[in-house]
């Protein structure tokens, strides 16, 4: 009776007799655990694939361009640009290109815009892309958050069909096993392929089928990811839990089985197939193998690294490596608009020196002198500085009138007053009085009022 992980197929079958299975099993690829990728600068990026981002930014560029020709043909986004003038000359439209690019980019980035369409097609336009804005930012943020917090591993196969694409890593089996034969007499023609890769290998080189298990996990190892080696996943998974630098890669390649084997025709088949039945039920077979394979010998780092890539419910936090790009792209637009400013400043002297007839070189020295007055147009720029303009005629006159009414009342009040003291039994020659012109306008008029009154009465 032989009981080891001895593989149920037709050849053996042929030469001993087989309980029922005890344990189901496949062929499946162990190789060197991948890497933690490091985070791209620009990682926010990713959330997105490059085909949405240009589609995302063609629909931007589209709507725009179609809310500036439906705004110039509906006449309800042309306004009075002089609300006081019944009847204009002219009217004006809020929507240019530049208006609707702002509009669209402003939605697109929820932050909105401080005007909004009044005609009924640009509003439906409007309320498209809004709706539009609506689910891409949805899905952009939900999918961010995954983006940015979960680690991504980067391994270069992720599956058998992916290892017979390439030709980097090399791969074997067990020399003379099950899991060899199952290559070499397979009709899918992506295992017939590998195959033949497999056996253009065995030449140049080391062999590719090690004469065990251990010697194929060893080679795994220390092949720094050049090598995969296909062998049985109870043996994988057995290797996995005590290696932390290795892991099991796709699923299976196939269905098989382990029995043990007896010799032909022996009584005892029957009996052991009875009490294999018998543990499946109870599930004895399926603690005995957590038993040895989990919790028996098991490397408690590895332990430790699985719960923490799988039992972790927490977020990790986010490093400057995760989101770097954001402050890239915010120091690349204040560059920007640091030379857009330039540029706009360089041409408007440009058009100020081409008006005037100087140069450009003087005006920019003009522009830049503070305390420099600048003669040029009033609509123009540098503003020059304010100079006061000059009394009009009305005014002067106006002044004049008020001098010489000043100066007869002035008169008049002090005939009047000397008059007035002459008469006065206690006027005396050294004791009269000298009334000078008042200094203050308002004075003047007042005190000729009173001496007016007095005189009439």
């Amino acid at each position: 009776m032989a009981i080891t992980d001895l593989t149920i197929n037709y050849e053996r079958e042929q030469v001993v007799d087989f309980t029922m299975p005890f344990m189901n099993l496949g062929i499946s690829i162990l190789y060197k655990k991948p890497q933690k990728m490091a985070p791209s600068l620009f990682s926010f990026l990713s959330p997105l694939s490059l085909e949405v981002w240009i589609y995302m930014i063609t629909a931007y560029v589209g709507v725009s361009i179609l809310m500036y020709i439906l705004a110039r043909f509906t006449p309800y986004e042309w306004q009075n640009p002089h609300p006081c003038d019944p009847d204009p000359d002219t009217l004006e439209n809020q929507f240019t290109i530049l208006n609707c690019l702002w509009f669209a980019i402003g939605s697109l980035m929820q932050q909105g815009c401080d005007f909004l369409p009044q005609a009924v097609s640009t509003r439906m336009v409007a309320g498209m892309w809004w709706f539009f804005t609506l689910i891409m930012i949805s899905s952009y943020t939900a999918n961010l958050a995954a983006f940015l917090t979960v680690e991504r591993m980067d391994s270069p196969i992720e599956s058998a069909e992916d290892l017979a694409k390439q030709t980097k890593i090399k791969y074997g089996s067990l020399k003379t096993g099950s899991t060899m034969a199952f290559f070499r007499d397979s009709k899918i023609p992506t295992y017939q392929g590998m195959w033949a890769t497999m056996m253009r290998h065995e030449d140049p080189g080391p062999s590719v089928f090690p004469a065990s298990n251990a010697e194929g996990v060893k080679r795994v190892q220390e092949s720094n990811g050049l090598y995969a080696y296909l062998m049985e996943s109870t043996s994988i998974e057995y290797v996995v839990e005590r290696q932390c630098d290795l892991t099991q890669i796709g699923g299976l390649l196939d269905s098989k089985s382990y029995g043990i084997a007896l010799p032909p025709g022996s009584p005892y088949t029957s009996a052991i197939s009875s009490a294999i039945l018998s543990l499946q039920e109870t599930s004895k077979i399926q603690m005995l193998k957590r038993r040895w394979w989990k919790e028996k010998n098991r490397s408690d780092k590895c332990a430790k690294e699985k719960e923490e890539a799988g039992g972790s419910s927490m977020a990790s936090e986010l490093n400057l490596s995760n989101v770097g790009g954001v402050f890239v792209v915010l120091l690349g637009g204040m560059g920007l608009a640091l030379v857009v400013a330039l540029a706009e400043f360089v041409l408007e002297c440009w058009d100020i020196s081409k008006e005037d007839e100087k140069s450009i070189i003087s005006v920019l020295n003009v522009a830049s002198a503070s305390d420099v007055t600048v003669d040029h147009h009033p609509d123009q720029w540098p503003i020059p500085s304010y100079v006061p303009p000059p009394p009009s005629p009305v005014a002067n006159l106006n002044a004049s009138t008020v001098n010489q009414n000043t100066s007869t009342l002035s008169q008049n009040s002090s005939t009047v007053a000397s008059q007035n003291f002459s008469s006065s039994p206690f006027f005396t020659p050294d004791r009269k009085p000298s009334l000078s012109p008042a200094t203050d306008q308002g004075e003047d008029l007042l005190e000729a009022e009173g001496v007016r009154q007095r005189k009439n009465w």
